[in-house]
């Protein structure tokens, strides 16, 4: 936002109504540097022009723009304020309901550019058309279906747009980079960076205020006491099928583990150059000396291994022919890949325990209750069996394989039944001991009833 104030002093410069005290030459170079980029101008005059009539008619014609009287707009990001004293400038310009400062931000439903990637779990933006934006083709993303609208950041993005009141547009980066390139040491060419300095989207920015309401909000819900729940049958009998549900889990993944069909892991980079395994990924290629330690041996050896992926169809090839290590990212406790990947193509795959690389993040993301809520929503959504499971495979392999029976298994199954089935028929014979005459329901709600009285 550029500001020009202008004070006339008749007093001191004695000249006729017609003519302006400063000349067009000294008044054409500052309109120039105080509006170096705009296009277009907000003019705000006082009720009074008087003696301001030749300076206004002097801005008139030099200032080569479109200008707005009296009004304000976001595409003009010139204001111009005429008049014969400060007072007489401030005091009109707080009537106009459009320049008046607001405790709520509310953008009037202006369109932000935004740029952002397929970034699995923060985003899964994937489809793209093309569009004119200011005279320039670019690719946008699109949302053609509801699973577009996964993803941690895009949750919180769409919650932002309605409370901020502000539409948006979510463009690529631009040139086949993430970031951007720097070329000598100088000048970034494509990806984020250039579009940030050419204006094209803008950045983002958060004042204190809401930084320190946040900061109280969540010292509040911090203090919240926990809401005590009874423990009620119904509660007793979900804890014991989730205690089987879990137990017939370990016990298939112990079998599975046991197989003949069992191979060697790879847990380590050295592990990994052994096996002559290649690695990739689409879009720019990454900056190996900011992502390995290129001073170790091993992990100086990975840049050779890189394969530039044009497509999906090239990446799905790959891991067909096999000897291919798929890139990704661990959230939390949970596998993300970075380009996509099928379900039906990830059942061999295995998670290496060792990671490869060191990631710089530009941003902080809190796991504040809002944010941890989306994560397993999105988790939940999007994550596949293969990919909850992966983690859990990580063993000390010795250079044999032992093989687990199934009769173990059995007996071991066997005995919880007979153990599950005696508790559950002593805890009913002591209900029926203590209801004596009556049911055995009526008893439960009796002794649920007197709980709510005394809390």
């Amino acid at each position: 936002m550029f500001v020009l104030s202008v004070k006339c002093g008749r007093r001191d410069i004695p000249l006729p109504e017609d003519k302006s005290w400063i000349s067009d030459e000294n008044f054409r170079t500052i309109v120039r540097s105080t509006f170096p980029s705009s296009v277009c101008c907000n003019v705000f005059l006082s009720d009074s022009m008087g003696d301001s009539k030749a300076l206004f008619s002097q801005f008139r014609s030099i200032y080569p723009y479109e200008y707005l009287l009296k009004r304000s707009t976001y595409e003009c990001d010139g204001y111009f304020l005429l008049g014969s004293s400060d007072n007489e400038i401030v005091e009109p310009v707080e009537k106009y309901e459009e320049t008046r400062h607001e405790n709520n931000i509310n953008f009037r439903g202006r369109e932000l550019q935004v740029c952002s990637i397929y970034r699995p779990p923060m985003t899964y933006l994937n489809h793209t058309i093309v569009e004119t934006i200011d005279g320039e083709q670019a690719e946008v993303f699109v949302m053609d279906n509801a699973t577009d609208w996964n993803g941690i950041e895009t949750r919180l993005f769409l919650i932002m747009a309605e409370k901020l009141n502000f539409t948006w547009t979510i463009r690529k980066p631009e040139g086949g980079y993430t970031y951007g390139r720097r070329v000598n040491e100088t000048l970034w060419k494509g990806g984020m960076i250039q579009m940030l300095r050419e204006k094209k989207v803008y950045p983002g920015f958060r004042n204190f205020p809401i930084t320190l309401i946040d900061l109280i909000g969540c010292l509040l819900s911090s203090s919240v006491p926990k809401i005590r729940v009874t423990n009620k049958l119904q509660t007793l009998l979900w804890q014991t099928a989730g205690w089987l549900i879990i137990a017939a889990y370990y016990s298939s993944l112990a079998a599975r583990l046991s197989s003949s069909d069992y191979e060697r892991r790879i847990d380590t980079v050295e592990q990994f150059l052994a096996a002559n395994l290649s690695w990739g990924n689409m879009g720019q290629v990454p900056p190996f000396r900011d992502y390995f330690d290129l001073t170790n041996p091993y992990a100086s050896q990975l840049p050779n291994k890189y394969c530039y992926i044009k497509n999906s169809a090239q990446l799905r090839r790959l891991i067909m022919d096999g000897n291919y290590a798929i890139l990704g990212k661990i959230v939390g406790v949970r596998f993300f890949l970075d380009d996509y990947v099928s379900n039906d193509d990830l059942k061999n795959y295995r998670l290496m325990k060792q990671s490869v690389g060191n990631f710089y993040i530009m941003l902080c993301l809190k796991e504040t209750g809002i944010t941890i809520w989306h994560l397993r929503d999105v988790i939940r959504s999007r994550a596949s069996y293969n990919l909850h499971e992966v983690l859990v495979e990580h063993d000390g392999y010795d250079g044999s394989v032992q093989v687990l029976g199934l009769t173990p298994l059995g007996a071991g199954f066997s005995l919880l039944l007979v153990g599950t089935s005696i508790a559950t028929l002593v805890f009913y014979l002591e209900l029926k001991r203590a209801a004596g005459s009556s049911s055995v329901r009526q008893f439960l709600r009796e002794i649920d009833g007197k709980r709510g009285e005394n809390e």
